[in-house]
């Protein structure tokens, strides 16, 4: 194939500005696309003209407000020790299930035996439906209600922002009135309590409404992107229900090694204040334990990391590129998935380590806490590793981000998020937490809609799940809650890593941005420039 260069030639003429020390260049740009035939000779494919905005801040050269431009890396695998540490690892994984299943199988056949004794769902008098029924329709209402607040999010991005910061107010303040109402006992201190958080929610309204305008553009972008890629949400599904089967496994295995050691007795405890009590003979390996829990913790993160990654690279791909005619396998999708699992996958399993890790002596302290063997030290630990862990998370989301676009190891992506961040500051956190709060709201709201709407087919053709109508409307409105939660949370979860994927990109390659989508890298300038007015300089204009 014919390999391609380009070459190019910039003149810079720059205009000051001395009223607010900013100085703009203006370059232009004469740009030839070159290509190599067979025969070595050099054949001129395109040659056209590109206006560059780049911006000067005292002495600094920087593109996008003051976030120097990543680069491409040379297509490799990155990290590959991380990924053959996972990979052995998760081998292992499966040998300890292998070992210990026959035990944890054997005591679930003894538990269904002793259960056939009980009457089966199927007998319940009054029920017209079998359980599955119910449940594929809880499915289909809640698949439904996250699509239309999809479409309502893409239409009135604004007008959600906006009531997520009022709806947290609202219910605070109704909590307060039926507080003071009560008027008994401590309920007047919790009514003082409710009454200022919602008061101190309504000042947060006052500090960041200006942000509003840029975080739904931001969310309006993410959207377009992921409309074009519709395929990206049959992966998060798809690796949700991998996640399923790797807490499987892991179950298993940890429910054979207690099966076992239930079956091989039990003595008397020796430890302080256990009068009376029983310990297993030979309990469980507390060595194979960690590992199987530091497993699916790594699993999890890794699982979570890929639908992060590839999200990140189709709205990246989007970015870059002219429109699409939107397409459920787009090359975008597969690309990504691919690039993701293979030469992104060392640098995925790298930095999911290092939260599984944490996650593990998280576990590990909040054990001991429960366990009555803690003291204030393993509380402060226990705090300090949560604290840390939730840093890490966050951080890592957009150290991904980089991965993806740019195909960069976890250590360099780390270095451009700390540069991101040291040039944008709470630029970048306060858009990304208002579309946070977005995404949460609608989670719960879609979450209580199916709810709802389930409730009701209960009430019309129903009873589904008790012949008592009162307990199965309850039954109904608390399954379609959980559905509604875990289908919406996996859906947003997509959004979410998008917006971050579209502030980055905006951070970096605004005139991109401008070439191939214009009315929505309009529609971001101008929420920019409501939000920062004074340093619209940072914009490429």
């Amino acid at each position: 194939a014919p390999q391609q260069r380009t070459s190019r030639m910039m003149k810079e003429k720059k205009d000051f500005n001395e009223d607010d020390d900013l100085v703009f260049a203006r370059a232009q740009v004469a740009e030839e696309v070159t290509t190599d035939d067979d025969d070595g000779d050099v054949v001129i494919v395109e040659a056209k003209a590109v206006t560059v905005d780049s911006m000067e801040m005292g002495e600094r050269e920087e593109s996008a407000g003051g976030v120097t431009k990543g680069e491409i890396q040379p297509v490799a695998f990155q990290d590959t020790w991380a990924a053959i540490l996972f990979i052995i690892q998760y081998i292992g994984v499966f040998g300890v299930t292998f070992y210990y299943g026959s035990y944890a199988l054997s005591s679930t056949s003894n538990a269904d035996d002793a259960d056939n004794e009980y009457p089966s769902s199927s007998d319940v008098p009054g029920s017209e439906f079998s359980l599955t029924i119910p449940l594929m329709i809880s499915y289909a209402v809640s698949v439904f209600t996250t699509i239309g607040a999809l479409i309502l999010m893409m239409r009135n991005p604004d007008a959600l922002v906006k009531v997520s910061f009022f709806v947290a107010p609202v219910i605070f303040l109704a909590i307060a009135i039926l507080c003071f109402l009560e008027g008994e006992g401590i309920s007047g201190f919790f009514a003082v309590v409710a009454l200022i958080s919602s008061l101190l929610m309504i000042c947060m309204w006052f500090v960041f409404k200006k942000h509003v305008p840029f975080a739904a553009a931001n969310l309006r972008t993410a959207l377009s992107a992921l409309r074009v890629n519709p395929g990206t949400y049959t992966v998060a599904f798809f690796f949700t229900i991998v996640l399923w089967l790797s807490m499987t496994i892991t179950s298993i295995a940890i429910a054979g090694m207690y099966a076992k050691a239930e079956s091989e007795g039990t003595v008397p405890c020796e430890y302080p204040d256990s009068e009376g009590a029983l310990c297993y003979k030979n309990p469980p390996n507390t060595f194979l334990m960690l590992f199987l829990c530091l497993g699916f913790y790594w699993a999890q993160q890794v699982i979570n990391n890929v639908i992060h990654v590839t999200t990140a690279g189709v709205v990246g791909t989007w970015w870059f590129t002219p429109l699409a005619e939107p397409s459920c396998c787009s090359r975008n999708v597969t690309n990504s998935l691919g690039r993701a699992l293979t030469y992104s996958f060392g640098s995925i399993c790298f930095g999911s380590l290092l939260i599984a890790i944490m996650q593990l002596l998280e576990q590990m302290a909040r054990s001991q806490n429960r366990n009555g063997r803690g003291n204030i030290l393993t509380c402060l630990l226990q705090c300090i590793i949560q604290c840390l862990r939730g840093w890490l998370e966050y951080f890592n989301s957009w150290a991904f981000v980089y991965v993806a676009l740019y195909g960069y190891p976890y250590i360099e992506a780390g270095k451009n998020v700390i540069q991101l961040f040291r040039h944008k500051g709470w630029t970048t956190i306060i858009a990304d937490r208002l579309v946070v709060r977005v995404l949460m709201f609608c989670i719960l709201g879609v979450a209580a809609t199916s709810g709802l709407l389930l409730m009701l087919l209960d009430m019309a053709i129903g009873p589904f799940w008790s012949a008592e109508q009162d307990v199965s409307h309850l039954i109904s409105f608390f399954v379609a809650f959980l559905v509604g939660l875990f289908i919406s949370n996996v859906v947003f979860f997509v959004v979410e890593s998008a917006v971050r994927t579209s502030i980055v990109c905006f951070a970096e390659s605004p005139a991109e941005f401008d070439e191939h989508h214009p009315i929505l890298s309009e529609n971001m300038k101008a929420g920019w420039a409501e939000a920062y007015p004074t340093v619209m300089g940072g914009v490429l204009t």
